[in-house]
């Protein structure tokens, strides 16, 4: 910075840490076509852990860190541990989709306080009872709930909303 004078030393650039690669391009390959493949019969998925271990057993590499296989894993945008669901049934998907399309069109209508649009949400929810008595709440503590409880059956509830499209 010396020689380049007063002006480059008050106006540098932030120096950045350069750090060598732990995974070259091939071992990265390896690994994200490793993340891709279906998991030990024993996991149910892969963990970055298990990835990093798999990597080490196959001598792909002679070691690496789950941070590294996060690191890459990242990088790639590749999340072994997620799962893609969708709910339009193969057998009618055409329909599935018109329906679909249908109750959309609702949500873009304009705001009309003399139509509003109300949604209706089914949810289950578990009925459980206490076991043991709460302790109840003192000055600077709250009420303390026991983790045990019976279980009584399963409810479904519906619940209305008013849902104005503009406040979405």
């Amino acid at each position: 910075m010396v020689e380049e004078g007063l002006e480059a030393a008050l106006n540098r650039a932030k120096q950045t840490k350069i750090r060598n690669k732990t995974l070259d391009g091939e071992q990265e390959a390896h690994l994200i076509a490793l993340s891709c493949s279906e998991p030990p019969s024993v996991r149910a998925r892969w963990t970055l852990r298990l990835l990093a271990d798999k990597m080490v057993e196959f001598k792909y590499v002679d070691s690496v860190s789950h941070e590294t296989v996060r690191k890459v894993l990242k990088t790639n945008e590749i999340k072994p541990w997620q799962k893609k669901e969708w709910c339009i049934p193969k057998e009618s998907n055409a329909e599935f989709v018109c329906d679909m399309e249908d109750v959309l069109e609702v949500y873009k209508r304009p705001v009309d306080p003399a139509h509003p649009v109300v949604c209706m949400d089914e949810s289950s929810k578990q009925n459980v009872a206490e076991i043991c008595e709460p302790i109840p709440a003192e000055p600077g503590k709250t009420e303390r709930y026991d983790y045990e409880y019976e279980r009584n059956g399963v409810s479904n509830l519906s619940f209305l909303t008013h849902w104005p499209v503009g406040a979405m």
